[in-house]
């Protein structure tokens, strides 16, 4: 099995409409009500970065950051995902730290909203080392979503030079957001 990642394109966005998994497409609508091949669209334009994560040559999920402001440093990170990412789920978390790890590089911070029901999402985000807080509504049907966030210091093997302190462990134990 082959993971590669590579810089995203609008050909890829265009080969995700309607292979979105099921949970991805029910946290947009939760959210927001629109289309979500609309809002993988709108993700994808708004991001400084983004990229996409091959399984041997199948797109799994395409993922980016964008600026939450043109003030500030902090990034809006979204990932939405196909059943391909399914295949090799182990080997796709442990990719997706390396890739958190960069990003983290460029960003001193990175954070968005999840639903709360999307336990597979939470717990992934958990596992990579994401502070979740308490569900809070929302979504336009009063659907609860958790803000979760990371910062420089918090992710191993980044060290927040500004701090001067080293990097807080992850702990044991999930994306989402209006940029997904």
């Amino acid at each position: 099995m082959v993971i590669e990642v590579r810089r995203c394109r609008a050909k890829d966005i265009r080969a995700m409409r309607g292979k979105l998994r099921a949970e991805d497409v029910i946290e947009i609508r939760r959210r927001n009500g629109r289309e979500p091949y609309a809002v993988l669209i709108d993700s994808f334009r708004r991001s400084e970065v983004a990229y996409v994560g091959l399984i041997d040559g199948e797109i799994a999920c395409a993922w980016g950051v964008a600026r939450e402001s043109i003030l500030s440093s902090a990034g809006v990170i979204w990932l939405l995902s196909t059943a391909v990412m399914e295949r090799a789920p182990v080997a796709v978390a442990r990719r997706t730290r390396r890739e958190l790890q960069e990003l983290l590089k460029v960003y001193p911070e990175l954070g968005n909203y999840v639903d709360s029901e999307y336990e597979k999402c939470v717990r992934w985000l958990e596992w990579l080392g994401f502070t979740l807080e308490p569900p809070e509504p929302l979504g336009i049907r009063g659907g609860m979503f958790r803000k979760f966030y990371i910062t420089r210091g918090e992710c191993p093997g980044i060290i927040d030079k500004t701090r001067r302190e080293r990097p807080i462990r992850m702990h044991s134990s999930g994306t989402g957001g209006d940029y997904v």
